[in-house]
């Protein structure tokens, strides 16, 4: 999110400043990622991990979310900014064959976008529970499940003077998401 403010739209910087918490859990870590350029003309990036603990260090759930901006109306949208987001955690073999699981986290994301007053439309998004295991000519290994959700937005925003507290709300919803897909419950942001 690092660039020359020279020619970028004003609008586009307000919601920059949003994507930068003010108060973040102690198992989050957060950092600037590269965003995909070739989308939009202007985009930004986070990269999460939510960790067990501060003693123990080994990653519950992971994740991206993307801000996307044209400073024209994208009809598929129905506005100008666009959320994208990406989110995995790794789960045991039996809650990889509930068959609830769907379900159960699709709910998650309206749940997270509810808790922090985010206004939001168009969402879509898949669920995918990916099975894994490795093998080698003597043995084979445990199998790897990992749930991935993968969502995207737009963010209702009528006013350009609150893009800022509007979109911190969304950053605030990713974060409740990393969290429940972690297997912790959505305590952090509230409205």
């Amino acid at each position: 999110m690092s660039t020359s403010h020279d020619d970028i739209p004003a609008e586009f910087l307000s919601a920059l400043r949003a994507m930068r918490p003010e108060k973040m859990p102690s198992r989050l870590q957060l950092q600037e990622i590269r965003a995909p350029k070739s989308l939009t003309p202007y985009s930004a990036a986070l990269a999460g991990e939510v960790y067990h603990s501060k003693s123990d260090a080994s990653v519950l759930a992971e994740g991206s979310l993307t801000l996307l901006y044209s400073p024209t109306v994208i009809e598929e949208w129905n506005g100008k900014f666009r959320f994208a987001s990406i989110v995995r955690a790794s789960m045991d073999d039996d809650m990889a064959k509930d068959p609830l699981l769907y379900e159960v986290s699709r709910s998650w994301i309206n749940e997270a976008l509810a808790m922090t007053g985010a206004d939001f439309s168009q969402l879509r998004g898949t669920v995918t529970v990916l099975n894994q295991e490795g093998f080698s000519d003597s043995e084979s290994s445990e199998l790897e499940c990992t749930l991935e959700l993968r969502a995207s937005w737009t963010p209702n925003s009528g006013n350009p003077d609150t893009i800022y507290w509007e979109f911190k709300r969304h950053l605030e919803s990713w974060i409740n998401l990393l969290f429940t897909t972690a297997g912790s419950p959505m305590l952090y942001f509230q409205q």
